[in-house]
């Protein structure tokens, strides 16, 4: 997990259901991809929040 300068403030192991990222703020999350692509269905599960903005979108390349 990236700090608000960007460097690494912590590695997380083992199965992760959820992350939470601030506002404008950028994770880096290290796995074994088995697909590359562009998935675009990261979004806030609280009421109106994906309706404010909080998407996402994982790149793996």
């Amino acid at each position: 997990m990236n700090g608000p300068d960007g460097n690494a403030v912590a590695e997380i192991k083992g199965s992760v259901r959820e992350i939470e990222v601030l506002p404008k703020g950028t994770t880096e999350w290290w796995l074994v991809p088995i697909k590359t692509g562009k998935f675009g269905d990261l979004k806030c599960t609280e009421q109106g929040h994906t309706e404010a903005g909080m998407v996402g979108q994982i790149v793996i390349k």
